[in-house]
């Protein structure tokens, strides 16, 4: 049998779904825009007395579609995921009185170029080549750990009746205390990323640790790991690993979650560094979690971070 195009499977995948879900619930269709210009279709499933629901990507499951799964199976699987999940706990009490909100706002570091047109509804404050913007986090099940957000956008701003400054001073002081700084060395990440994937890791354990004395790498995120490349906005982040280290520093931008950072040793090749980032942006990296195109020099002495062309 010839396969839908996606729009067709779209709407035949909706149909199925409110056929499983039955009443007392809206299926909703809509376009979802993520960072660097990433938009896409998604769908969710409302329930009556209830704000939320899980926002799945459409084109992942026409993907799957296309690959080896019938209509119904696609349509079962995400049913599966709107029951387990359609109904979150979460908590937004509160988050049209900035009073009651302030505590939850946090900054998030995105590329400024990639994301240029939607920062006009955005605040933002400039950062080197990139741009501090704004989240209100939401809790889960009464746990301070989250992986969901709003994005405060200029209408906040209005709905709460303050200026970007007292939104910007805001989310510094709640960052660093409520996602505080995570340093990891390389070494330690990787072997747990093997264990994951249940290789024995011992093996290599000793062999890692060796590469980590001759080419110190340090992970440098926030403890759930969610926008954690931010975390080189916290005051005296970069200070105190640049004494820690006794050099300046590389900071290669892994993604908007993270960074690696490397103490200079005089032996880099920044143009290949570069190559590298661009390489890896492009094979592993999902486009809306790219942060940016180049690394950053952190100069011990005079305490600033910069762009290579300006520090070279």
């Amino acid at each position: 049998m010839e396969k839908l195009n996606f729009l067709e499977f779209v709407d035949a995948v909706k149909s199925e779904i409110e056929d499983k879900m039955g009443e007392n619930v809206r299926i909703d269709i809509h376009d979802t825009v993520k960072n660097n210009g990433v938009t896409y279709k998604a769908c969710s499933v409302i329930r009556k007395g209830s704000c939320a629901s899980p926002n799945l990507r459409l084109d992942d499951f026409y993907e799957k579609y296309l690959d080896h799964y019938d209509l119904p199976t696609v349509a079962e699987e995400m049913v599966y995921v709107f029951k387990k999940y359609g109904n979150p706990q979460i908590d937004i009490h509160g988050f049209e009185c900035f009073a009651q909100a302030k505590n939850r706002i946090v900054i998030k570091l995105v590329s400024y170029e990639e994301n240029k047109e939607r920062l006009q509804d955005i605040p933002y404050t400039p950062f080197l080549d990139l741009a501090i913007t704004y989240c209100y986090v939401i809790s889960r099940n009464n746990s301070a750990k989250t992986k969901a957000s709003i994005q405060i956008e200029n209408e906040h701003l209005a709905m709460w009746k303050i200026d970007k400054h007292t939104l910007h001073q805001t989310a510094m002081k709640n960052s660093a205390e409520i996602m505080p700084l995570r340093v990891s060395n390389m070494d330690d990440v990787i072997v747990e990323m093997l264990q994951h994937k249940g290789i024995e890791a011992d093996s290599i354990r000793q062999d890692m640790e060796n590469i980590q004395k001759e080419m110190p790498m340090y992970i440098l995120s926030n403890q759930d790991n969610y926008f954690g490349a931010s975390v080189i906005c916290y005051p005296g982040v970069l200070k105190q690993m640049a004494e820690k280290l006794g050099t300046d520093l590389v900071i290669l931008p892994s993604s908007i979650h993270e960074v690696i950072v490397l103490p200079v040793s005089g032996k880099e090749d920044y143009d290949e560094m570069d190559n590298m980032i661009k390489d890896i942006n492009r094979d592993q990296v999902a486009k809306e979690e790219v942060l940016s195109n180049h690394f950053y020099y952190y100069k011990y002495s005079s305490e600033k971070l910069m762009i290579p062309s300006v520090s070279f």
